[in-house]
């Protein structure tokens, strides 16, 4: 099928005109756009672009290669453990057939300032934590929290599929990704621990030392994960000799994507010149 479309949108004379662009998300992924749009304006201002790194194609291949090392087939024991059913029967259970993204909702939550620069500044330096790290484990606490408001009493873990932007260049020597486009995103299970006790839950609304204590848990726990967790999409997809023994375990009910921090212009676009 086709992977892009341009449309130019004459306003008229007396504004100017709109390039409107819609890409496949098999061609570019949300770090593409990043580096897109400002070779579109150069382009368009006349000015030269820098070259280009490795090609698309080139990491498809080595990360081919790569899945059947001795060091990638060494996770495979971790990775199995990691996606293996552990819920609670509170959990919800998906269905196929009626689980759609047509029924699907959406909530969004706008943070205020206080709390904004807490949760990116402050809180990070004092754990020396990332931001992923303290949204996951509100997550942990917020699934761990709900499944004990409907009776349930065990200890199986939060496991989270965790979506990253999948640019790991270490894993390939020599590799150079940033100004590579396409759909490089790498998914992830990761089991989530917050463990905390009944007596706690209050003092982790209030957020006192039980939060911290499920915060610095949950960044261990992101810290053990191998090699950015590139390994379970290997061993999941491009292994034969793996794939059919991961093909076999569901999919977590829970998802994770963190996008960063970044700034768009006013009404979604990028100015042509200047």
């Amino acid at each position: 099928g086709r992977m892009l479309r341009a449309c130019h949108v004459d306003r008229g004379p007396d504004r100017p005109g709109l390039l409107v662009l819609v890409a496949h998300h098999l061609a570019v992924d949300a770090v593409s756009w990043r580096l897109l749009v400002p070779d579109l304006a150069a382009a368009y201002q006349g000015r030269p672009l820098s070259p280009a790194g490795t090609a698309w194609r080139q990491w498809a291949s080595a990360l081919r290669e790569l899945a059947g090392s001795p060091v990638t087939e060494a996770e495979t024991d971790h990775w199995l453990d990691a996606a293996r059913p552990a819920a609670e029967p509170a959990d919800p259970v998906l269905d196929p057939a009626r689980d759609t993204h047509a029924r699907s909702g959406q909530v969004v939550l706008d943070l205020d300032p206080d709390t904004t620069d807490a949760l990116l500044t402050w809180v990070p330096g004092v754990f020396r934590a990332e931001i992923n790290d303290l949204l996951l484990t509100a997550f942990g606490l917020a699934v761990a929290d709900w499944r004990r408001g409907r009776g349930a009493r065990g200890t199986a873990p939060v496991t989270v599929d965790l979506e990253s932007h999948g640019r790991h260049e270490h894993l390939v020597p020599g590799a150079d990704l940033t100004r590579t486009t396409g759909w490089f995103t790498s998914m992830h299970p990761v089991p989530l621990h917050p463990e905390i006790d009944d007596p706690d839950w209050a003092e982790v609304w209030d957020g006192g030392a039980a939060a911290g204590r499920a915060l610095k848990r949950v960044k261990e726990q992101l810290r053990a994960v191998p090699r950015d967790g590139v390994g379970h999409g290997l061993l999941r997809h491009l292994n034969p000799r793996t794939r059919d023994r991961f093909a076999a375990l569901p999919a977590p009910a829970y998802g994770f994507n963190y996008l960063g921090r970044h700034t768009g212009g006013r009404g979604g676009g990028a100015p042509g010149g200047g």
